[in-house]
């Protein structure tokens, strides 16, 4: 009886390691993929400068953050389909 206790204790501590092992290596991957998320975006200035317009957009009203978004879009379209460089 005791023997058989001894077992499943050996068992159920197998199963503890071994979703430790998977939880560790999986934070592990979910650490490296946000790190070269992370890195990717700080070097991208345009990341930046989109991200600085947030504040101002969350503090307008809704229907003018919406006026605002279009506004951007629009200028963006016309940009895009400028064949001239500047």
């Amino acid at each position: 009886m005791k023997k058989r206790k001894n077992n499943e204790d050996a068992k159920k501590d197998e199963r503890r390691e071994n979703i430790d092992s998977l939880l560790v290596k999986t934070l592990a991957r979910y650490d490296e993929v946000e790190r070269k998320e992370n890195e990717s975006n700080e070097e991208n200035s345009d990341w930046l400068f989109l991200k600085s317009l947030v504040p101002i957009l969350q503090k307008l009203p809704p229907k003018k953050n919406r006026l605002a978004r279009m506004d951007i879009q629009k200028i963006l379209m016309n940009y895009e389909s400028d064949d001239t460089d500047t």
